[in-house]
């Protein structure tokens, strides 16, 4: 299903699920598992506006957007996402095996397990997996594995006057990706708005250019 939904977020245990820092994949799949979480439960939450919203933008492109008053980001939205009525539901691209409350919470609580044994290889990995998640639901590995293999697709918008250094750090920037090996800044003259970062990956809409 195809078209552009926004979420209004206003409890401050949300700001701070949505809004934390990115550091690796694990906090995107966890990022993740709570929007799907969120907008379930979205239709009973009676919120007409607020400061920060998501909007899932579902077309040629699949995005997630997070907007606050300084700082946007966005990753990708690898579900396909229905509705009827007032009822959001979700599933894996190939349509196989739903996206419910039961899988996410069993992949949010693999995630935060395998972050406290702090897993370093892939022995690691598969020894949380095979001692604690063998009666998963069937939907367990099939999700974690697309979620595991996927690519992100992160980039983010700061207005960041504190550390504002020239064009080394400059007010109004880009930062693209999220890792200290492989991040790196674009910087901005003048602020943008969400419609702006949206238009920027949209591919249904004219590219933008760099120019120095």
């Amino acid at each position: 299903m195809t078209g552009r939904y926004e979420f209004f977020i206003t409890s401050e245990q949300d700001k701070k699920d949505f809004f934390e820092p990115i550091e690796n994949k694990f906090d995107v799949i966890k990022l993740l598992m709570n929007v799907v979480k969120f907008i379930t439960i979205y239709p009973h939450i009676s919120v007409k506006s607020s400061d920060y919203k998501i909007t899932l933008y579902a077309d040629k492109m699949s995005r997630l957007f997070f907007f606050s008053k300084n700082k946007y980001f966005s990753i990708i939205f690898p579900f396909t996402i229905k509705k009827e009525g007032d009822e959001y539901s979700f599933s894996l691209k190939n349509n196989v095996g739903n996206v419910d409350s039961r899988v996410t919470s069993e992949i949010i609580a693999f995630i935060n397990e395998a972050c406290d044994v702090n897993i370093q290889n892939i022995d690691d990995f598969f020894d949380v997996y095979i001692s604690n998640y063998n009666e998963t639901s069937k939907d367990f590995y099939p999700l974690l594995q697309e979620l595991l293999l996927m690519e992100d697709g992160y980039f983010r918008y700061d207005y960041d006057s504190s550390r504002a250094n020239g064009a080394l750090h400059p007010c109004n920037h880009y930062d693209i990706f999220y890792s200290q090996n492989t991040a790196f800044k674009i910087g901005l003259y003048n602020s943008i708005s969400d419609k702006d970062m949206i238009d920027l990956v949209d591919l249904k809409t004219a590219c933008w250019f760099l120019r120095k």
